[in-house]
């Protein structure tokens, strides 16, 4: 070990020692160093949570969910489409039975479902598939 650790051990040891001493419990003792470790320069966190948040979030913001396999959607749609016939299925059914935004499905028809041979536009916002 080099001198100059032995040297910081020491420093830590009677720190210790004197913050014991004054009856701080062993969270703030870990907090008195770890505030002492970033105005030194460090910025990784040691294991306090708190700490290693950066930033804040967003009020309301929610948690990113597990992305779907490419071309999920797609299948989803086309089966819950062929389900409602003729009349077809609003854009709203399709986002709540696939718990996203009415957006997201309306992004979807105006450009992969576009491609899709069979899907048209029944009424305003409400699409049908006559597939194979």
């Amino acid at each position: 070990m080099s001198k100059t650790r032995i040297i910081e051990i020491e420093g830590l040891t009677l720190a210790i020692t004197k913050l014991s001493a004054a009856g701080k419990s062993a969270k703030d003792i870990h907090n008195y160093f770890e505030c002492e470790r970033l105005l030194a320069g460090e910025t990784f966190p040691l294991d306090n949570p708190v700490l290693a948040k950066r930033g804040r979030k967003k009020a309301g913001a929610k948690a990113r969910g597990k992305r779907t396999v490419k071309g999920a959607i797609g299948e989803f749609i086309l089966k819950l489409l062929s389900k409602k016939g003729d009349d077809g299925a609003h854009v709203n059914e399709i986002a709540k039975a696939l718990k996203s935004k009415p957006a997201n499905v309306v992004a979807w028809f105006y450009g992969t479902g576009k491609k899709v041979k069979g899907i048209r536009r029944v009424k305003p916002n409400t699409f049908a598939y006559k597939g194979k």
